[in-house]
C-alpha cells in the first residue's frame, strides 16, 4: 500500500504549510498489529543522516527498563519484526519533506490482566528538518513554513506500507520499491547508505558482499578498497583526493 497526501489551495490568498501526517494510528480505536506478542518484537531503526539501519531495538522497552517511555522514532524507514512477520513503513522519495516515523508500545502501561496484542500508536510525520545543523543525528524538526500560492498545491512524499511473513524478503521488497521510485541503477548491487560503509545486515549475505566487491573491482579498478570502522585507515583518509580524481 502506498499513501500520499495532497493539499490544494483553491482560495485567493497564499497558505503557509508546516507539514502533515500521512499515517496516524494514534487513538480512536485504531491499532497496528504485528504478530500476537508485540512485546517480543524488534524494530530496525534508520539513522537520521543515512539510509542505513542504525540498529535493532526491542519494541517494548519494558523488557530492559521499567517506567514510562516516550515514543521512539526513526527517520525515513522503520521495520518491525517479531521473528515470524515483518512490517515495513518506508518513504519512497525524499524530494521535499523529512519523514519521521514514531511509535509507542509499553506493556506495563496497559490496563487489565492480559497483555495487549496491538500497537496503539504509530505515526508518520513529514515536516521540515534541522538541515542547517547537518551534524545532528536527531533533534526537533524546524518549521517548514512552505508557501502555497493560490491555485497551486502540494503532494506529500509517498509512504510505502508492506507486511509479509518473511522478514528479509519483505525488507528487500521495500528497498527495491524505494530504489525504483528514486530511479535506481539498472545493474544489481547491495543497498548502502550514502555516508557510510555499513550495510543492511539483515538483507545482505556473504555472497552479496563478494559479488559487490567484484563488481567494483571490474568497474573501478583504480579504487583501493578498504574496510574500516570510521575514518582511520590511510585509504579512507585519502577519499577527498580520490573524489577529486573522479571516484
Amino acid at each position: 500500500m502506498v499513501i500520499e497526501c495532497e493539499l490544494n489551495n483553491n482560495g485567493g490568498q497564499p497558505l503557509t504549510f508546516n507539514g502533515w501526517r500521512p499515517i496516524a494510528v494514534d487513538g480512536g480505536g485504531a491499532t497496528l498489529n504485528v504478530g500476537d506478542e508485540p512485546w517480543r518484537a524488534s524494530v530496525l531503526i534508520n539513522g537520521y543522516q543515512s539510509w542505513d539501519y542504525a540498529g535493532i531495538h526491542p519494541l517494548d522497552e519494558a523488557i530492559t527498563e521499567g517506567g514510562h517511555k516516550p515514543p521512539a522514532s526513526s527517520w525515513w524507514t522503520a521495520a518491525i519484526c517479531d521473528g515470524q512477520t515483518m512490517f515495513v513503513a518506508q518513504v519512497l522519495k525524499a524530494s521535499r519533506f523529512a519523514t519521521n516515523f514514531r511509535w509507542h508500545y509499553h506493556r506495563d502501561e496497559h490496563e487489565g490482566d492480559s497483555l495487549p496484542t496491538a500497537i496503539a500508536s504509530f505515526v508518520a510525520e513529514q515536516t521540515g528538518s534541522p538541515l542547517s545543523q547537518p551534524e545532528q543525528r536527531s533533534g526537533l524538526p524546524e518549521e517548514l513554513r512552505l508557501e502555497v500560492p493560490p491555485a497551486s498545491g502540494l503532494v506529500s512524499d509517498p509512504v510505502l506500507l508492506l507486511y509479509g511473513d518473511d522478514g528479509t524478503a519483505t525488507l528487500r521488497k521495500a528497498l527495491a520499491a524505494a530504489g525504483h521510485a528514486a530511479g535506481a541503477r539498472a545493474f544489481p548491487m547491495v543497498p548502502r547508505g550514502w555516508c557510510s560503509w555499513y550495510h543492511l545486515g539483515l538483507a545482505v549475505t556473504e555472497a552479496d558482499i563478494t559479488r559487490h566487491a567484484a563488481f567494483l573491482a571490474r568497474r573501478m579498478p583504480e579504487i583501493a578498497k578498504s574496510s574500516s570502522n570510521g575514518f582511520t585507515s590511510p585509504a579512507t583518509r585519502s577519499w577527498p583526493q580520490r573524489i577529486r580524481n573522479g571516484c
